[in-house]
Order: C-alpha cells, then sequence, then structure tokens
C-alpha cells in the first residue's frame, strides 16, 4: 500500500512492474488478486505470461 502523501505519483505503477520483473527472472506464476496489477497487466501484456490464469483475481 502506498502512503496516501505519496498517492498520485505512479509509485504503485513501479512497484508492480519491478515485482513483476523480479517474478519473470524466478521463473515464479502471480495469482492475481489486486485490481491495480489486473489494469497494470491489461496495459503491459507482455507481463500476461507471469498470471496463474488457472487461478485469476
Amino acid at each position: 500500500m502506498i502512503e496516501p502523501t505519496y498517492r498520485g505519483r505512479g509509485l504503485s505503477w513501479v512497484l508492480v512492474g519491478r515485482a513483476l520483473d523480479d517474478m519473470r527472472t524466478r521463473s515464479v506464476k502471480v495469482s492475481n488478486y489486486c485490481t491495480v496489477v489486473r489494469q497494470f497487466v491489461e496495459l503491459n501484456p507482455e507481463y500476461g505470461d507471469l498470471l496463474d490464469l488457472p487461478r485469476p483475481a
């Protein structure tokens, strides 16, 4: 969660992108339960292969 004083700066997108990049290097799949992650992957489809589709959000 982003502290209220830091909201609106795009930091959640940076956090999600870096986390997904790390998961890719470790060959880990992601079960997505977060709307921010869902929106990020929708706008950055190159991360779609990391989602564990049998258990989507």
